[in-house]
């Protein structure tokens, strides 16, 4: 929004507010214009009129809006205009993925929003949940999803709100914090050799191999198991966890 729209946006503003800035005088009306003008540089001046606009249609206090005001206005009009979900829409999504999700849960994960996708954190989640009894699901894990869910979004609405300078602030900070890109691993000369065609492999070597995939499937599921039994515990209270899993254990022994 430039210095023109500014001045049109704040005209708006003391027409609906006869109060606004009454007592200024002409060097305080130019810094209110350059504030203005800076705060809203890079935002599109019909969305800036469209907020001042809800403000004024919404209020019922009667005092002209802030700039903090409008800006808040503004990410709701864009919140919309972008269809943000509800929390409850959310977790629909990730109850249509829980339904699929005890085989292909990576692919189920793949399709959710970005915003759902950090919300739950990473692809095994989705299978852990779909393992957990649907009572659970749907009482403490929504509970707990939904309550992530809605302070993502208003922390992205707030900034969507700062200036662009700071908002790239925030994104070098974030950077720091991020894990480096590993460069590739450089060729060594036997990449460059030819291939050779099959080689037999002798049999006590392919013996080894499965033993070691079997160790490895079944150190897997016993990691899985644990990590499920800690989600319980971090839940429900780890006595009722071992409770809960010690019941169906004993279910399956019998």
């Amino acid at each position: 929004m430039d210095k023109e729209a500014t001045k049109r946006v704040l005209a708006v503003i003391k027409a609906a507010y006869p109060g606004f800035y009454r007592d200024a005088g002409d060097y305080d009306k130019r810094v209110a214009i350059a504030l203005w003008e800076r705060m809203f540089r890079n935002d599109d001046k019909d969305l800036v009129m469209d907020a001042v606009e809800a403000f004024i249609a919404t209020d019922i206090k009667g005092f002209a809006p802030s700039i903090g005001a409008i800006k808040d206005k503004m990410a709701t009009i864009k919140a919309a205009g972008n269809g943000e979900l509800t929390e409850l829409e959310a977790w629909g999504l990730v109850m249509r993925a829980l339904e699929n999700s005890g085989y292909n849960y990576a692919q189920e994960f793949a399709k959710l929003p970005p915003v759902v996708q950090r919300c739950i954190g990473e692809p095994l989640q989705l299978h852990y949940w779909a393992l957990m009894d649907i009572d659970t699901v749907n009482s403490v894990v929504a509970s707990n999803f939904q309550r992530s869910y809605r302070a993502r979004a208003a922390h992205v609405r707030e900034l969507e709100k700062l200036p662009e300078n700071v908002k790239a602030l925030y994104g070098a900070v974030g950077d720091a914090f991020r894990m480096p890109r590993l460069p590739e691993a450089p060729k060594t000369p036997l990449d460059d050799l030819p291939e050779i065609g099959e080689v037999a492999i002798p049999e006590h070597f392919l013996a080894k191999g499965r033993e070691l995939k079997e160790n490895c499937q079944r150190m897997e599921a016993e990691a899985a198991k644990a990590r499920v039994r800690q989600i319980f515990g971090d839940m429900i209270g780890k006595d009722a966890a071992d409770r809960y899993f010690e019941g169906q254990e004993a279910g399956a022994g019998g």
